[in-house]
């Protein structure tokens, strides 16, 4: 018998250098999880054993971004 697990939900969080200023366009924080979601969603991603990461195809996403507000993430973030 396999058995095969299928995850519901997923936390992401995108780490960013503390007392950091200076980032590129494709630094966005935003941009990257959503690229992390899709890369998820596609069923070709690993896990760190080499197994692949099966998700339901309605899997909840949690995503959360650590950063100091400095800069352009100042202007990319609001409240």
């Amino acid at each position: 018998m396999i058995l095969k697990l299928f995850w519901y939900r997923v936390l992401l969080i995108e780490f960013k250098r503390l007392g950091r200023k200076q980032y590129k366009d494709s630094e966005h924080p935003q941009t990257q999880l959503q690229k992390y979601i899709r890369e998820l969603q596609s069923f070709e991603s690993i896990d760190i054993n080499g197994r692949p990461i099966n998700l339901n195809t309605d899997a909840m996403f949690y995503c959360y971004v650590v950063a100091d507000i400095f800069g352009k993430m100042n202007e990319w973030t609001y409240t």
